[in-house]
């Protein structure tokens, strides 16, 4: 949280598809998850379950090894910047979005 930051996974594609977690960290109210579902590559990050943020490959991948990046840049310094967030999938992107914070009263 409030910083930039990669996270790049290997993965083997099985001739029948993947499916499931690279990584997490959090929980319910907080954290973030990579992992294939139904093949495509996707990122979430949900922010103090304030706001949910998706980052999903329009395409499952194809068998074989692939290399999956995510990489987020932060608008800082400071508390609660936004930031823009990318995914990747062997060096192309698959995904972009920019997501600002919105703080709710």
């Amino acid at each position: 949280m409030n910083k930039s930051y990669t996270i790049t996974a290997e993965v083997e594609i099985p001739k029948d598809g993947g499916e499931g977690m690279l990584v997490t960290m959090g929980g319910r109210f907080a954290g973030y998850g990579f992992y294939l579902l139904k093949g495509k590559p996707v990122f979430t990050y949900n922010f103090v379950d304030l706001e949910r943020f998706k980052w999903e490959g329009a395409e499952a991948l194809a068998p074989g090894k692939h290399t999956l990046v995510f990489d987020f840049k932060y608008d800082g310094p400071g508390f609660g910047k936004g930031g823009t967030g990318v995914l990747k999938v062997d060096d192309k992107e698959v995904a972009t979005k920019r997501c600002r914070i919105r703080f709710h009263s």
